[in-house]
């Protein structure tokens, strides 16, 4: 279990949400007691995504982004000022090169 991670950068690559500098990373690592249920959300928000690749017509990543922000900010709650929260947009967004990391504060 690592317990000290300094920062996760949300980006969805399917069900995998959570990335340290090091790689992949479950929140279980965190040493926060149970997050399975936030985990579930970020997973169900990531397939969203991934169900859709890679023909992304009509998808609207305005919505997705909104949600995965959301997220971003119930995990910053959980870990406070101890853990760094990066939201990164996929790169499958056409516009994802505009604000691309949002830092949750």
């Amino acid at each position: 279990m690592k317990t000290n991670i300094k920062e996760i950068i949300i980006q969805a690559d399917g069900s995998d949400c959570f990335w340290s500098p090091e790689g992949l990373i479950g929140l279980d690592e965190l040493g926060r007691g149970d997050l399975s249920k936030l985990s579930k959300e970020f997973s169900d928000w990531g397939m969203k995504k991934e169900l859709k690749f890679p023909n992304f017509d009509g998808f609207d990543w305005k919505s997705y982004h909104e949600k995965g922000i959301g997220l971003s900010r119930k995990l910053k709650k959980v870990v406070g000022s101890s853990v760094r929260i990066i939201y990164r947009k996929s790169p499958d967004d056409p516009k994802y090169q505009v604000d691309e990391y949002t830092e949750i504060k």
